[in-house]
């Protein structure tokens, strides 16, 4: 005969499998395949493609333009090539104008970290995973 902590624990499970049926958020990792066209290998059977994703903003390359002004500048130069030595010296000041990559973009292998949306359907692309290397 069944007892109300029957009926507790019936309900319990049937609540815990309808929260799963629902495909509810979850984090997860991804493995970069290709850049251009944009696909992420999650598991073994699951590719994304760039439809099924959405990039944060840190996910984009960044550059930006700067200018820099030289007040005084003295170099030293020791050049070695095809074994043949050669020594410069140099003195100056003026200003140069470049770009400089603050991060990177992505690049096949990488591994990021994803956030799938409610249902499933869609995830977000939230950061790239550094690897500790020592």
């Amino acid at each position: 005969m069944l007892d109300a902590n029957d009926l507790v624990k019936s309900i319990q499970k049937a609540a815990v499998a309808a929260v799963q049926a629902s495909k509810p958020a979850e984090i997860t990792h991804g493995t970069i395949l290709s850049v251009d066209p944009l696909k992420i290998q999650v598991d073994q059977k699951t590719v994304l493609g760039q439809m099924q994703l959405d990039r944060g903003e840190s996910m984009q390359e960044y550059e930006a333009e700067i200018e820099l002004e030289i007040e005084e500048l003295e170099l030293d130069l020791e050049l070695e090539i095809e074994g043949e030595s050669a020594a410069a010296k140099a003195k100056g000041e003026g200003k140069m104008k470049g770009m400089i990559r603050i991060r990177r973009g992505l690049d096949v292998g990488s591994e990021v970290i994803l956030m799938r949306q409610q249902g499933g359907q869609k995830y977000v692309m939230y950061d790239k995973v550094k690897k500790d290397v020592t």
